[in-house]
């Protein structure tokens, strides 16, 4: 009965990207209202049916970061609702109290006066130059101290790699992009070590920057779809290097 599905069911798929859940009732509705129409799958899924041109009437839960809220928010939560996560994972925060630098530079700016001109010059190179970003947080942390980890919420803390082998088959695993695809050999060795943790290749990356003049460089990287920050539905003939998420 696939033909009669193709023929009466919806002609895209959507991703649905999360990094926490804000109203747990909102978000069972939405995803039972999608359930509908839309049969929830993986990444890895969705991509095998886009290589195909079939890639329709297909839904994927991304779920941004690998942090604490994956065991204690999402895991359950998903589970009885029968969807599987797909979790992006920065693999230089994974495992350790390491936060991304730009969470780092916006915890420094809620708890600290910093100048905008700081601000401004720090934050693009957190992705374009994040040795250069590194320098400049360690000074920041000279000149105002530590970060206010007492403060901060214990789930914004990344998982474990075990904590995340123990998902099984209720998760697959993508690539966080925190860096400019330019940053190969960073890249590399963080790729290297995500499919030594999780023993698999990652199943593409998500991106809060768009990366579309890099694909030569994601490709190298050995990565085959990424999804960016544009918004609507995924088509069959959707561009692989810059898929939407849907809201």
């Amino acid at each position: 009965m696939r033909w009669l599905r193709k023929l009466l069911g919806p002609h895209n798929s959507l991703i649905l990207i999360r990094e926490k859940i804000s109203d747990r009732s909102a978000l069972e509705a939405e995803l039972k209202e999608i359930q509908k129409y839309y049969r929830f799958v993986t990444f890895s899924q969705l991509l095998s049916s886009l290589s195909s041109k079939d890639a329709s009437g297909f839904a994927v839960f991304g779920i941004s970061h690998a942090r604490k809220r994956v065991l204690h928010e999402f895991r359950d939560f998903l589970g009885n609702l029968s969807v599987p996560m797909s979790i992006f994972v920065d693999p230089e925060c994974v495992g350790s109290n390491r936060l991304p630098l730009l969470d780092e530079l916006k915890i420094y700016e809620k708890h600290f006066p910093l100048q905008s001109k700081t601000l401004e010059e720090v934050r693009p190179l957190c992705w374009q130059h994040p040795e250069e970003a590194e320098k400049r947080l360690n000074a920041l942390r000279s000149e105002l101290g530590p970060l206010p980890l007492n403060e901060l919420d214990p789930l914004e803390f990344f998982c474990t790699w075990g904590e995340l082998l123990q998902l099984g088959t209720l998760a697959d695993f993508g690539l966080q992009l925190v860096y400019s695809p330019k940053q190969q050999a960073r890249l590399q060795n963080a790729i290297k070590f995500f499919s030594t943790q999780l023993n698999r290749a990652p199943a593409g990356a998500l991106s809060e920057m768009s990366v579309t003049d890099d694909v030569g460089a994601l490709r190298n990287l050995g990565l085959s779809a990424v999804i960016g920050p544009e918004t609507g539905p995924t088509l069959p003939n959707s561009t692989l290097f810059n898929l939407p998420r849907w809201k």
